[in-house]
C-alpha cells in the first residue's frame, strides 16, 4: 500500500453535446485510484467518488 494514491489520468471527449465535427476534441480527467486505503469497499467508494466528480466539473466546462 502507498502513503499517498496514485491518481489516473483517463481521456475525455470535451466535444459540445450535438457537436457532429470531426475534429478530436480530447481532454484529460483525473480520478484518485484510493492505492493508500486498505480495505477494498472503501477503496472502490473513493474511486467512484472521485470519478464522479471529475465528470460532473468536465460537464459544468461544456455549458
Amino acid at each position: 500500500m502507498l502513503e499517498k494514491p496514485l491518481m489516473v489520468g483517463c481521456p475525455v471527449s470535451i466535444a459540445f453535446s450535438g457537436e457532429s465535427s470531426a475534429d478530436t476534441s480530447i481532454g484529460i480527467m483525473f480520478a484518485d485510484l484510493a492505492t493508500d486505503e486498505a480495505d477494498s469497499r472503501a477503496r472502490l467508494s473513493v474511486i467512484a467518488r472521485s470519478a464522479n466528480a471529475a465528470k460532473q466539473h468536465q460537464a459544468a466546462l461544456q455549458r
